[in-house]
Order: structure tokens, then C-alpha cells, then sequence
């Protein structure tokens, strides 16, 4: 840790108020400057130095030494490495309230050298191998900020070497940005959208072949079996789908006997009749009878369940999507959206934090932050709810709990009102920004 105390004296006072106790100081001098350490509880040892106005602080004294080094001979410091001055360029300006910079590349190998050291020889191959998503990444820089207005921005930037790629992890970090037209039937009440569209099945799946480490026999037959369960071929599976998914959320009903979230998954598809294929086969698995009903020359697939009409599992294809849902009246509402245009994009929490959700992107998320903490506040009293039914003194007990901590927690998070998050690819970065509008 690296601060600029105002003096030394209150540097000391400080810490002998922080640990509540007169702390015995040893003092080793180093490359001209003094090296205090004192001992805490549980065999820890806090080592400080005031160098230059600046203070030092590690639970490891030759990381001291080291730093005190940089500074008496003049060696090239973190501020000549070349990912450093490049983050740090584009991440440190007015109004930046939090940077942090990690040179990644070099975590990587440090990581990989002390392997190497507390593995076998015959094990690290696999070590390697389950770190390989971490090869190409060079360094990782974030940044928050504060204008004093009611948006608060946060970012951050990965450096990466796409050459330096394993194959198998290629399309999930280099997929081009692109726009979202699933926007479009995002109804305007939504509590939380996410999109993506970097869902490469066949890399994925061989992702996870690779982190398994399964013979080329034992691969063949889980392949097989779960074929067999799902009724098509995977190379059907893989040419079925497109790389765009994600889910809405518009409520959480926690009026009935449990809580039912108004939820739907959608996935692009790319050859709907092998999607078709699919879903028939799994409805058919499980015994249920689908109902059929047609909504604005759009067929909805739908299971009637004896819940009412909010647990309805329903699917259809619409605008290039299969849309799954909870309930088949949800994908109206999607539906609805799409043809009369009052979509997410008119509303007005999205409009407070949409600084490029609408741009070409990989991935975008919004919340509807206060509102959710609203719904999950409802769950809390849910839960406690059931407690009552069982035991009514372990109720009391969670009634204290909360009223005491869990409600003021999330009473505070409300600040929060709103979260918008966008993800794109660059030629050789990655960035992230996240908006927040707040209650000051």
C-alpha cells in the first residue's frame, strides 16, 4: 500500500488508534531510509517506511526493500511499463476518482513459475491447460469517476494479445461488436436485460472438454448419451443456434404460495427447424401436452400447468429468436412490444443511463436497480413468512436480523437507482463501461 500521510507523528498516532493498543515498534535502516515493523495478532507483521513524504506499507519487508531501491538508484519504475503508461493514459483524467492497474501477463507467469514448483511434473500440463483463458491477456486497467453529477461512470480496459489466442477461446474474446435488434421487444417495464453475442456453442463445448480432461473414449460417450437425451445430434445442435442470447426479467410475483419470476430466455437461432426438432423433443421427454395458440400470426408453444397462468412454460420463434418463457402471456407482451414500438429504448431509466447501450456492442446489461432491491426486499419477508409456519421463535429471531441489518443494507443500496453496462471488443482491447445513476 502506497499513501502521502500529512507527518509522521500522525502517522503513528493513527495506527496506534486504528489497533486500540500501545504497539512496540522495531526500526531497520535501509538504502538511507528507515524500515518500522510491529507485530499483530496471529503472527502478522506490518512493515511501513516514509519515503520522500510518501508511506510504504506490506506484510512483506523485502517488498519494502524493493520499492526503497526503485527509488535511491533510479530504476525504471512502474510508470516505463509500456501497459501502465498505455492504461493509465487512457483510463486517468479529470475526475478520475479510483484507478487500478494489474499487469496480468505477469501475474500469468508468476503463476505458471510457482506451479511449477508445487506440482508435479506430470500434473502441470494439466495446470497450464486450465489457466490457458489467461495466456493472451496482457494487462487490465479500471477507473471510476465523479463529476458531481447524479451519473456515476466506471471503466475498464484488458489489453490483449488476439495472435496469442488458444483457438478454443478465439470467437468467445474476438467477436465483433454488433447491434442489438433484440432491443426492439424489450418491453419498457423491465426490471433486467442482459444481451450477448458471443455464444459459440462448439467453443464452449470444447472449453469444456478441455477443463475436464477426458479421453478421446470417455468424450465419445458422454457426446452419445446426451445425444440420446436430447434427441439430435450435436453438430445438429451447433448449426441450430446463432451467438446472440440473453433474458428479461419484468417482475417478481411474491403474492401466491412462492415467488414467481416473470422471466424469459431468448436465443437466436440460426436453422429453426433443427431448433423446432429440439424443443419437440424435449417436451416430449417430458410427458407434457403443448397447447398451441396463434398471437399476431406468431405460433406460441405452451404447457398448461396447474399453478395459473404464471407458470405456463411457452416457447415460440420470433424476429430470428426462440423466445422460453414462463408463461406463454409474457411472450405476448414481447411480441406486443416489437409491433407497437414502446420499447426499452423509450424509457426513461434507460434513457438516464444509455451512454452507448444502443451502439454496436458484445454485450449490454440494465437494471432497474431500486426496484429490484424493492423486489428482493418483498422475497426477504416471503422467506420469513415460511419461517413463521414453522417455527415461530426462529421467526422472531429473523424478524430482528431483518429489521436490524438486512433492510438497512438494502435501504442503502437503493441509492443505486439505475445500472447500465456495455462490453465491446477492439482491435487489441477489450472494454467495459458501467453507468449509474444515483440518489445523492
Amino acid at each position: 500500500m502506497i499513501s502521502r500521510p500529512k507527518s509522521s507523528a500522525e502517522l503513528v498516532e493513527f495506527v496506534s488508534r486504528i489497533f486500540t493498543k500501545n504497539l512496540k515498534f522495531q526500526t531497520e535502516v535501509y538504502a538511507g531510509y528507515e524500515i518500522k515493523s510491529f507485530e499483530l495478532d496471529y503472527d502478522i507483521t506490518v512493515h511501513y517506511s516514509l519515503a520522500d513524504g510518501l508511506l510504504v506499507a506490506t506484510l512483506d519487508r523485502q517488498a519494502i526493500k524493493n520499492c526503497l531501491d526503485l527509488r535511491k538508484n533510479q530504476q525504471p519504475s512502474l510508470d516505463q511499463n509500456e501497459y501502465y503508461r498505455n492504461l493509465r493514459s487512457k483510463l486517468a483524467f479529470s475526475g478520475t476518482k479510483t484507478f487500478v492497474y494489474n499487469n496480468t501477463k505477469k501475474m500469468y507467469e508468476s503463476i505458471l513459475n510457482i506451479s511449477r514448483l508445487i506440482i508435479k511434473e506430470e500434473k502441470f500440463s494439466d495446470m497450464e491447460r486450465s489457466l490457458a483463458a489467461f495466456k493472451a491477456l496482457k494487462a487490465i486497467g479500471y477507473a471510476s469517476y465523479d463529476d458531481g453529477s447524479d451519473l456515476l461512470q466506471s471503466r475498464r480496459l484488458v489489453m490483449i494479445d488476439k495472435k496469442g489466442l488458444e483457438p478454443v477461446y478465439a470467437k468467445a474474446y474476438c467477436s465483433e461488436p454488433e447491434e442489438n435488434k433484440t432491443l426492439q421487444f424489450v418491453p419498457d417495464n423491465t426490471l433486467v436485460y442482459y444481451w450477448a453475442n458471443n455464444m459459440y456453442l462448439k467453443s464452449f463445448w470444447d472449453i469444456y472438454f478441455e477443463n475436464q480432461y477426458l479421453n478421446d473414449e470417455e468424450k465419445e460417450s458422454m457426446k452419445t448419451s446426451l445425444e440420446k437425451e436430447i434427441g439430435v445430434s450435436f453438430d445438429e445442435v451447433f448449426q441450430a443456434f446463432g451467438n446472440q442470447f440473453g433474458l428479461i426479467l419484468t417482475d417478481i410475483n411474491t403474492g401466491g404460495l412462492f415467488p414467481i419470476p416473470k422471466l424469459t430466455f431468448f436465443v437466436e437461432t440460426a436453422n429453426q427447424d433443427t431448433t423446432a426438432k429440439l424443443m419437440d423433443s424435449v417436451t416430449q421427454k417430458s410427458g407434457m401436452v403443448l397447447q398451441k395458440e396463434e398471437f399476431n400470426d406468431i405460433k406460441i408453444n405452451y404447457i398448461m400447468l396447474p399453478f395459473g397462468n404464471d407458470v405456463q412454460p411457452a416457447y415460440a420463434f420470433f424476429n430470428g429468436f426462440c423466445i422460453v418463457s414462463i408463461n406463454h402471456l409474457l411472450i405476448k407482451d414481447i411480441i406486443s412490444t416489437y409491433k407497437n414500438g414502446d420499447n426499452i429504448t423509450t424509457d426513461r431509466d434507460f434513457l438516464a443511463v444509455n451512454k452507448g447501450l444502443t451502439d454496436k456492442n458484445n454485450n449490454i446489461m440494465f437494471v432497474k436497480f431500486d426496484q429490484l432491491i424493492d423486489k428482493i426486499k418483498e422475497l426477504v419477508i416471503f422467506g420469513r413468512n415460511m419461517i413463521v409456519l414453522k417455527d415461530q421463535g426462529e421467526a422472531e429471531k429473523a424478524a430482528v436480523v431483518i429489521s436490524g441489518v438486512i433492510n438497512p443494507a438494502l435501504d442503502g443500496l437503493k441509492m443505486y437507482r439505475t445500472i447500465g453496462s456495455r462490453t465491446f471488443t477492439k482491435e487489441d482491447e477489450i472494454e467495459a463501461d458501467i453507468y449509474y445513476k444515483i440518489d445523492r
